[in-house]
């Protein structure tokens, strides 16, 4: 109902009639049936009332009153000047004024093809259980077009109106509590037909919910990302990785989701605030925070498209190997040559930047600047490297022999020049995290260096730039390093040491999760996950970003099952 509040003077005789006082009465048009759409070919009468007092409270009506009628656009909407009978002619908007005693109110009406149909977009969506995504549905003509631009006032107005159901709740359900009707949730695996209704017209989509298969699993500062047997990224946890909510994904933090664009992935690796993985070719992609510079675009680019796109390394390299420190980014090329990019403050690229960009937020949430490279730049200090491991500040590296090298912070060390790690001992593989790195022996024994606030592992909290051996006698076949360390043992076991949690760990190793067999482990930055030998992927630490993969958990030191995983 229609309202435009006037002030009237009505006639003197009118106010004795009514047993009144002559003077200004406040007076207001009230139109009883406006309508903010019609079909064309809808026909209506329009009526309106004057009524005494104040808008909104009804007062006694004006009797007698002549009303009248006009269109803005009478190719649109035809109404009879005298009875406000109107008539939907063509697509458009028009506006419908009515006047009475020297007021006047009016009100849009939009005129739209008949409905014929519901369309509902997109027709098809694949989720994960807890998986989400905002469905939408709009009224549609009898050739299946739109009958209004979803960006128009009006289609608020049918999608209000819309009643959503699921053919099998079991599988998807909408209607939840906590979001609008058109939010579809995945329940469990299989397969289900979700129908938007309006009136007597009705549209679905068809709803799959599946489970991925899990092959590889990397720990991030707080996020997880995984691989999939069919090579698709998966992440999940921090809000670096939340797909674009205007593309409809609602997906909570703690489920698994692909990337915004498509990739088949052969290698991943996870950062602070990004992640980049290799395809079968040795092309590099990274996506995530673009601050450091660690995506290595070649250039800053506006934040436009979401976090989760991932972005092609600018220069066209082809890459055999990829790690991610906590700002930066390195990769080996097919030939073992060093590249590396992102922020440089301490050295970590191995190399001196010219160049400053942005490498963190501060408190205040302003950007932080700091040398830096926007793309892959050549490390030159050693031809090849057999592996390398991107940590928190530094980046180590292991030549052909063995010999481990470091650079960037860590330890007592603060330069980009490469320094030699002391003593006599050979690695087979290479491990850094925050402000500290460990390697493991052709024995299986793991020494750390570095920093010791985390703990080394040998039980004391004393900083060492040369080896030390790891107590506890374990054999090692796999190392992690990140806020703590975490080895696997050639037996399956797990094990974790550090002050840091996760979760949690003590100054020499403490076995996590006894009752599973372990295939690998990565430490993250508030966080560690791993694979099992059957393939499927755990993960335990703190989960206040959802990093853990699972729901209705804070913080757990019980490796915790990431959700929407296949049966082994």
């Amino acid at each position: 109902m229609q309202r435009s509040r006037l002030a009237f003077l009505l006639a003197a005789a009118f106010a004795a009639a009514c047993g009144e006082s002559a003077g200004p009465v406040e007076s207001w048009i009230e139109i009883r049936n406006s309508r903010p759409w019609m079909e064309v070919g809808d026909t209506d009468r329009f009526v309106a009332d004057v009524r005494e007092g104040e808008a909104p409270t009804p007062g006694p009506i004006v009797p007698n009153v002549e009303f009248t009628w006009s269109s803005s656009d009478p190719s649109v909407v035809s109404i009879d000047a005298g009875s406000g009978a109107a008539v939907a002619l063509e697509n458009g908007t028009s506006q419908i004024e009515v006047c009475a005693l020297g007021g006047c109110s009016g009100w849009d009406i939009t005129v739209i093809n008949p409905i014929a149909g519901v369309a509902v977009m997109p027709d098809s969506v694949t989720l994960l259980p807890y998986g989400q995504f905002n469905l939408t549905a709009i009224p549609t003509d009898a050739d299946g077009e739109p009958v209004v631009e979803i960006e128009s006032p009006v289609y608020w107005l049918f999608e209000n109106e819309m009643i959503w159901s699921s053919e099998h709740p079991d599988v998807a359900v909408v209607n939840l509590p906590s979001g609008p009707p058109w939010l579809v949730e995945g329940v469990a695996r299989g397969t289900t037909q979700v129908t938007a209704q309006f009136r007597e017209f009705s549209g679905s989509a068809t709803v799959t919910v599946v489970l991925i298969d899990l092959t590889d699993i990397s720990a991030g500062g707080e996020h997880t990302c995984a691989l999939a047997d069919t090579g698709e990224p998966y992440c999940w946890g921090s809000v670096f990785f939340q797909p674009d909510l205007e593309a409809g994904r609602w997906t909570p933090e703690f489920v698994p989701r692909g990337t915004a664009e498509p990739l088949n992935l052969v290698a991943l690796a996870s950062g602070e605030a990004h992640a980049c993985g290799l395809t079968a070719a040795g092309t590099a992609y990274c996506w995530g925070s673009r601050f450091s510079a660690a995506l290595g675009r070649g250039e800053w680019v506006e934040p436009i498209e979401p976090l989760g796109t991932p972005v092609p390394v600018a220069g066209n390299g082809q890459y055999a190997t990829v790690t991610t420190g906590g700002i930066h980014t390195c990769a080996t090329g097919v030939r073992g040559e060093l590249y590396c990019w992102g922020s440089n403050p301490f050295g970590q690229l191995g190399i001196t930047s010219t160049e400053t960009c942005g490498y963190g937020v501060g408190k205040s949430g302003e950007v932080q600047m700091g040398p830096c490279e926007r793309a892959p730049t050549a490390v030159t200090d050693h031809p090849t490297y057999a592996a390398v491991s991107a940590g928190g500040n530094h980046t180590c590296g292991l030549v052909a022999d063995g010999t481990a090298f470091c650079w960037g912070l860590i330890g007592t060390h603060e330069s980009p020049d490469t320094v030699r790690i002391p003593g006599d001992h050979l690695f087979t593989s290479i491990a850094s995290g925050s402000g500290m790195a460990c390697g493991l022996t052709t024995s299986g024994d793991a020494y750390c260096w570095g920093s010791n606030s985390n703990g080394l592992g040998d039980g004391s909290t004393t900083e060492s730039d040369e080896p030390v051996l790891v107590a506890g006698g374990h054999t090692f076949a796999q190392l992690s390093v990140n806020a703590a360390a975490c080895g696997v043992t050639s037996d399956g076991g797990l094990y974790c040491w550090g002050s840091n949690d996760p979760s949690v760990a003590g100054p020499t190793p403490t076995r996590i999760g006894d009752t599973i067999t372990w295939a690998s482990v990565d430490v993250g930055g508030i966080h560690a996950c791993g694979m099992t030998v059957e393939g499927v992927a755990y993960c335990w630490g703190s989960n206040h970003t959802g990093a853990l993969g699972v729901s209705g958990e804070d913080w757990t030191s019980e490796p915790m099952r990431v959700i929407g995983q296949i049966e082994p």
